[in-house]
């Protein structure tokens, strides 16, 4: 069945009442006795949309295309009974396979001949085999930045059994990439079969990410219920009793109609896998996930790849709304248009996905649901500011990332709008493309001021700027796209605090302001010789009284109502820009430091208000609960760092105060829209200059922890799972890599689900998404990394589900209040 595709019978144009689930559900201890609704109880955080999926009464209709209804294989009633006497839970699991095995091998007999020849090449004349694995986890989660999980799946699918561990009936050590379909089983009055097959959903959209969609299969004493996952959203069917089996017989047949490109299960069980990935006709190979994305959503997906030339790419899939306003490949075919801009990632290709000549796509357009699978190839990658060996090193990347994000505002009209540590990369993998030229008005990079300028073609940059798929394309007034700007968009812990609450800021301090920085000895001279006389002029202040060139308003007579709307302001992006600087600099550790077991408590409640950060829903009155740390003395900042890097504490004193007022307030004389780019850029480079002779060793492999407890003592133990769906053109393989491969980066990371509040003015775009899998290094000298979760996160993980890391090292929650986008972008 082409559930994926679009057709004029497209099963999902049904989809218009589904809800947007973004979390994987904790095994709820509710109540779901007629599997029609779900309790909130254990359910992560007590978010319900996981388990209270939707139930179309005419699921059969509007997802199983086959028409079964007269199909029951020899053997198949005495199966039922068998499952309807069960006396516990372990009793369902052996007849419940046989069934199930038993109509797929009826239906295997009956496939097309072209379906069945695509069987044959990838698996042998193997039909699905459903089997018992209830005692171990799958194996080969891309888990290298997630949380520790002990999965246990009750059935499992595969192909060809041929080779798997088998102990008294009992399989294990399936890899995640040879599963095709994942059943829980559940004993009459048992809960908590709806959450767990929505978080198997979840879990495999993550390990098969050429499954656009998943079913997934509940069975209890009394009846049996289908659950169907997609970008879109969850949907159920209504439970059916075990007297009608045409619902279990259509979802055994969905798992075989059609399927365009079947995964690979690889010489042997063991074998890690490896992607095979189309676009534009051309093949790449070799590819491993660096990654993952939130599945019931944007689903982002990145692989780093080699093509056949043996050239190191990365591929980036995604699962686009119909109504986005701008479009990823769009912004980067703009930005590079009159040549290369050095320090920002660029397009190779791009293309809407097909299967069987037809684009992939899930939902309807008539509910705005439609999500449209796109594809992009991308040249550049790099590595994660947490593998930085030297402060000076990641400070540098800093200051160009902040250089090319003030280039992108005034010379080419696009704000970015979601920079974050996971959208800066450093030691960047920035290769020579022939035909490609640097554009001529590529300015000058931390190199060309510290070492001499360069002549324009020679110009790199130190930093990667990634994902553009949040940006934004201004007019030459930058004005006019107002509306487009009052959404809120970003990554909680780096989102502004302003964007993050919707409204400007009023805090006393967003009153107050400091004056333009000024350079002094060698580091002016440096910047006079880069940037020129005329370039530090325009940004100095015109009298005593102004702050960067405006005038703050008096706290004491401002009216509140006279506060102006809020709209995405490049000041923002550079708020970001210091909170991703921060948790960066607060992680890494000094060569010559000791190495730490855990923090004191001071610390630890840094990393508590950022773990627990969210994104509101919708715009109120609250203050960002991390504004705190805007207003803390320098003798707090030495506190939180070592004692090596009590210097750079002064640094972020001085950026910090800069940051915090709300230049939205302010009355401008001589506006610059990059003028807290350039007062930020102007205090590191002052540090770099006077600390060229300490640039500070790291080591990147000795991270500092975020918690004042030994480890041992916060142990989580977490459970949770994953399933099947449709495949498309991408395709599975594997091979004996290094199972010691290292994480990967990527150019590419990108989106993840956006949400629109119910207010019309200032709704949440949250991207969510995580890293992924273990992979080894492009080069033997380079580590290349795309960095982790964007996604509101709590302090604690919760029991069955499998949570991401984030740059903290701590459990993210895969929760996310905001849904998705609906075109606003």
């Amino acid at each position: 069945m082409t559930v994926v595709i679009s057709s004029s019978r497209s099963p999902l144009e049904t989809m218009s009442s589904v809800e947007h689930p973004s979390t994987p559900p904790a095994v709820a201890s509710g109540h779901e006795e007629d599997g029609s609704t779900s309790s909130m109880t254990g359910v992560s955080n007590g978010y319900p949309q996981a388990t209270n999926t939707d139930v179309d009464q005419d699921f059969c209709k509007h997802y199983l295309k086959q028409d079964t209804s007269t199909l029951v294989p020899t053997g198949a009633i005495a199966l039922v009974e068998k499952i309807k006497n069960a006396s516990n839970e372990k009793a369902i699991y052996d007849p419940c396979a046989q069934l199930l095995t038993l109509y797929s091998r009826e239906f295997y007999a009956t496939l097309p001949s072209g379906v069945k020849k695509r069987l044959r090449e990838r698996h042998g004349d193997h039909p699905l085999t459903f089997i018992d694995h209830h005692t171990s986890p799958p194996t080969h989660f891309p888990d290298e930045t997630l949380c520790p999980v002990k999965d246990a799946p009750d059935i499992l699918a595969v192909y060809n059994v041929k080779g798997l561990k088998i102990k008294e009936g009992v399989y294990g050590g399936v890899p995640h990439h040879r599963v095709e379909a994942i059943v829980e089983a559940k004993q009459k009055g048992n809960s908590g079969g709806r959450a767990q097959a929505s978080a198997y959903a979840y879990r495999h959209h993550q390990a098969r990410p050429d499954h656009p969609v998943v079913f997934c299969l509940i069975v209890r004493t009394d009846w049996y219920q289908v659950i169907f996952s997609s970008p879109v959203g969850v949907v159920a069917s209504p439970t059916s009793p075990w007297s009608d089996l045409k619902l279990l017989a259509g979802y055994v047949y969905a798992h075989y109609d059609p399927r365009a490109t079947i995964s690979s299960p690889g010489e042997k069980p063991e074998d890690l896998p490896t992607w095979s990935i189309k676009l534009n006709g051309k093949t790449y190979g070799d590819g491993s996930l660096i990654f993952i994305g939130e599945p019931w959503g944007q689903r982002t997906t990145v692989f780093l790849t080699r093509d056949k030339l043996g050239e190191t790419y990365v591929i980036k899939d995604t699962y686009r709304h119909f109504k986005r306003r701008f479009l990823e490949e769009d912004i980067l075919t703009h930005i590079h248009a009159k040549g290369d801009l050095p320090g920002i990632v660029r397009l190779k290709a791009a293309e809407q996905v097909k299967t069987q000549n037809r684009t992939i796509q899930c939902g309807s357009s008539e509910a705005g649901t439609l999500r449209i699978k796109t594809r992009l190839a991308l040249h550049d990658y790099g590595e994660r500011l947490l593998k930085a060996t030297s402060l000076n090193d990641l400070l540098e990347a800093v200051y160009d990332a902040l250089e090319v994000h003030r280039t992108l505002l005034r010379q080419r009209r696009v704000l970015h709008r979601d920079m974050s540590i996971y959208n800066i990369l450093m030691y960047p993998q920035w290769k020579d493309v022939k035909g490609r030229q640097v554009a001529d008005d590529a300015p000058p990079m931390i190199d060309d001021v510290l070492k001499g300028l360069r002549p324009v073609q020679e110009r790199r940059a130190k930093c990667l700027v990634i994902d553009v798929d949040h940006a934004a394309l201004l007019d030459k007034a930058g004005s006019a796209n107002e509306e487009e700007l009052e959404h809120r968009t970003g990554t909680p812990i780096y989102i502004a605090r302003s964007v993050c609450v919707g409204r400007v800021n009023t805090q006393s301090y967003a009153f107050t302001g400091q004056p333009m920085p000024s350079l002094t000895g060698e580091a002016l001279r440096l910047y006079v010789e880069a940037h020129g006389q005329e370039r530090y002029g325009r940004y100095e202040e015109p009298n005593t009284t102004t702050r960067h060139g405006g005038l703050p308003p008096n706290a004491a007579t401002y009216r509140p109502d006279n506060l102006p709307k809020f709209t995405h302001r490049a000041e923002h992006d550079v708020e970001s820009i210091w909170w991703a600087l921060l948790i960066a600099t607060l992680r890494v550790c000094p060569k010559s430091s000791k190495k730490e077991t855990f923090v004191h408590s001071g610390l630890a409640r840094f990393w508590k208000t950022m773990h627990e950060h969210m994104i509101p829903h919708n715009p109120h009155m609250l203050s960002d609960t991390r504004h705190e740390y805007m207003i803390n003395g320098l003798c707090e900042w030495k506190f939180l760092f070592t004692p090596e890097m009590k210097d750079f504490a002064v640094l972020i004193w001085q950026i910090a105060f800069q940051i915090a007022p709300e230049y939205a307030l302010w009355t401008w004389e001589s506006h610059q829209e990059d003028h807290l780019h350039e007062a930020v850029q102007r205090l590191i480079l002052q540090y770099l200059v006077d600390h060229r002779d300490n640039p500070i060793p790291l080591d990147p492999d000795n991270l500092r922890p975020t918690k004042d407890t030994p480890p041992e003592l916060n142990e989580i133990d977490v459970k949770s799972g994953g399933t099947r769906g449709q495949s498309d053109t991408l395709v599975a393989s594997t091979s004996n890599l290094n199972k010691n491969r290292k994480n990967a980066g990527s150019s590419g990371r990108g989106g993840g689900t956006r949400g629109r509040g119910s207010s019309s003015k200032a709704p949440v775009k949250t991207s969510t998404t995580r890293t992924g899998s273990k992979r080894r290094s492009a080069n033997a000298n380079s580590e290349p990394y795309v960095a982790g979760s964007k996604r509101r996160t709590t302090s604690q993980g919760e029991r069955s589900s499998k949570r991401l890391k984030n740059a903290a090292g701590s459990a993210v929650s895969t929760r996310d209040d905001n849904g998705d986008s609906d075109g606003d972008a």
